[in-house]
């Protein structure tokens, strides 16, 4: 704009003057937004000691009437579990050193008599052992008939191959599949690994191996999908992650969605997709009927048309814009914020309470604190200036309002999307370390092993010994129900694999 374009009349100056500081006021809340997510904090942990007055009264009022309801927790100190010492040894060997006078040093210096175990004074040490690779060589004996000279038999092997024809064995493909989905490392850095313990295995063979193991897992994926689509609630989130595309130029970007099924239906199923669109997560909920919480994401409006599917919004979303807007409004921002922490403390409080006993809690205490929320955004709304990210954080919320509310129609349900979010949190550990998803039928293999592995998380299965355990089984055909290999039958079938 030169000097020659800047309006003549006072009130378009006004007007010209007032979108230039709005503007400047938005870049500089963005600047203040990227500073925060590289060098700020990240938790979302609200600190009373730091809220205004008027924030911490509204905390105040709700401990107080806290205090009220029930007697005061018990002030018994805890037993402190942080540290280096305190290593859950349980399940692991234990290799015992004795140590002995020598018969020399038994007699006592003073009456020459020979002195006598009272006891011992031990201590541990928690050492590690190297992993190792070792050739197993199979040698079919073949047997003939020494008279005739015919009737050649070949001794059966009484183990099957993962890969036929294949060199590596159920442990191996264990291994990479769990430093791959679950430790994040790219196949280039287990290449390395690999080749300091001796083994020379290529990167472009692990490829392959994975692809076969996707194929020979794919089935029990797709079982989790409908296992996942028959839960009373679903939670879904997205994040993008870079694949190759040939004659791109450079690596596109695709979404990974995740799905999480309800405690009765507790898998992770992560779906990968070249785009955005809504055509994705309809596509894989096409059918569902439940609920569904995600974030405002408009990618997922078309399913709650039908109204089949009941739209559930994240109050961690909201959080968030309010506390963008401690910037712009600190005050009104804490105030917005203490009454969104008192809300989480009701959830704390019944965390350990059935879904009925919770959705009669929410009934009684979040349900009146959320009308008067609402009372006071909308009061707040008339106050404030839209674009403001204050304001912002207000529309957010009013407009998403019911769906926020949602929460509190069924104790199954929770506050926020976090469950999702967190899932989504080591695709975006694996992102900084193998930089893209591979080629787009890569995303397929990602898919399935990454589902397994995470629905693994979940559970609390140690991946390694799930995933050679059902890789053995499917090879071996040992199997009566595919649904008997699911995650988390994995407490009905042998925890400890042999090496």
């Amino acid at each position: 704009m030169s000097i020659n374009d800047l309006p003549k009349d006072l009130d378009a100056c006004h007007q010209l003057i007032l979108k230039l500081a709005a503007d400047n006021e938005q870049l500089g809340r963005r600047l203040q937004e990227l500073l925060r997510s590289k060098f700020g904090k990240k938790s979302e942990a609200l600190n009373p000691d730091q809220l205004n007055l008027f924030a911490k009264e509204i905390l105040a009022e709700y401990q107080a009437s806290l205090s009220e309801q029930k007697p005061p927790a018990s002030t018994k100190d805890k037993k402190q579990t942080g540290g280096g010492r305190n290593i859950n040894r349980t399940e692991l060997p234990v290799e015992t050193k004795e140590y002995r006078l020598e018969d020399n040093a038994l007699p006592c210096p003073e009456c020459k008599q020979q002195r006598q175990e009272i006891g011992y004074q031990s201590a541990q040490e928690l050492e590690f052992i190297p992993a190792t690779f070792k050739i197993i060589k199979h040698v079919q004996v073949k047997y003939a008939c020494k008279n005739c000279q015919e009737q050649v038999v070949l001794a059966p092997r009484t183990n099957t191959q993962p890969i036929e024809k294949g060199m590596p064995g159920f442990g191996l493909l264990a291994q990479i599949i769990t430093s791959k989905y679950v430790d994040h490392l790219p196949l280039y850095r287990q290449e390395q690994i690999y080749w300091r313990q001796g083994a020379d295995i290529a990167r472009s063979s692990m490829c392959r191996w994975l692809s076969v193991c996707s194929d020979k897992l794919k089935p029990l994926a797709e079982l989790m999908k409908t296992k996942i689509l028959q839960s009373k609630i679903i939670n879904a989130d997205e994040t993008p992650v870079k694949f190759l595309k040939p004659g791109a130029g450079k690596a596109p970007t695709g979404y990974v969605w995740t799905y999480i099924g309800d405690n009765e239906n507790p898998y992770v199923i992560f779906d990968f997709h070249t785009s955005r669109k809504s055509e994705h997560p309809e596509k894989f909920l096409d059918g569902y009927s439940g609920y569904l919480q995600t974030d405002a994401y408009t990618g997922y409006n078309g399913l709650h048309k039908a109204g089949k599917v009941k739209a559930v919004a994240c109050f961690a979303h909201a959080r968030r814009y309010f506390e963008k807007a401690l910037n712009n409004d600190k005050i009104q921002a804490e105030i917005a914020l203490a009454k969104i922490a008192v809300l989480y403390q009701i959830e704390r409080n019944a965390a350990e309470l059935s879904a009925e006993e919770r959705k009669s809690i929410r009934e009684k205490e979040s349900i009146p604190r959320l009308q008067e929320f609402k009372e006071w955004l909308q009061q707040m709304q008339i106050k404030t200036l839209p674009k403001s990210s204050l304001g912002e954080a207000i529309n957010y919320s009013l407009s998403n309002w019911d769906k926020l509310c949602k929460y509190t129609e069924q104790g199954f349900i929770s506050i926020d999307n976090n469950l999702a979010e967190n899932s989504l949190r080591p695709i975006a550990l694996g992102r900084k370390n193998w930089l893209f998803i591979g080629a787009e039928d890569s995303g397929e293999v990602f898919s399935v092993l990454a589902s397994l592995a995470a629905s693994c998380k979940r559970l609390g299965i140690e991946p390694y010994n799930y995933f050679r355990h059902v890789l053995e089984r499917l090879s071996a055909k040992d199997y009566s129900d595919l649904e008997d290999l699911l995650p988390d039958q994995l407490a009905k079938i042998p925890a400890q694999v042999a090496a």
